[in-house]
């Protein structure tokens, strides 16, 4: 059931009633206390994240992702982290990894090309 309150435009609240009432919590004159409650309860709540800032890594190579792939697990698992953060950790993580190993491939790429155009012009 939805809360009976009207606003001054006539309009009404939305809100769902509490159980016990008519009325949202917000609009029932006799909950003042328990809403009260819910405000202080609310305050004191874990707050998400993205409040404590997870520390800089120095990624510089790709041996250095798997540590950090395996942080990234750990706080999920541990229930530390917020899992939609440590998906994006995660995706960009693996992104990186790949980002790596490309151009490890195109380094060897290049010194393949060297040693065979070197080995035509010697011929």
């Amino acid at each position: 059931m939805q809360c009976l309150y009207t606003f001054k435009d006539k309009s009404r609240c939305g809100a769902y009633a509490m159980s016990s009432s008519t009325f949202c919590i917000n609009h029932n004159p006799e909950a003042k206390e328990l809403k009260k409650m819910a405000v202080i309860s609310g305050g004191k709540a874990l707050k998400k994240i993205d409040q404590h800032r997870l520390p800089a890594v120095s990624i510089e190579s790709k041996k250095d992702v798997i540590p950090f792939l395996i942080s990234v697990i750990n706080e999920i698992r541990s229930g530390r982290a917020d899992v939609k953060k440590a998906n994006a950790l995660a995706y960009v993580g693996s992104t990186l990894l790949k980002a790596y190993e490309l151009v490890e491939m195109e380094e060897r790429i290049d010194k393949i090309e060297t040693l065979v155009l070197e080995r035509k012009t010697y011929k």
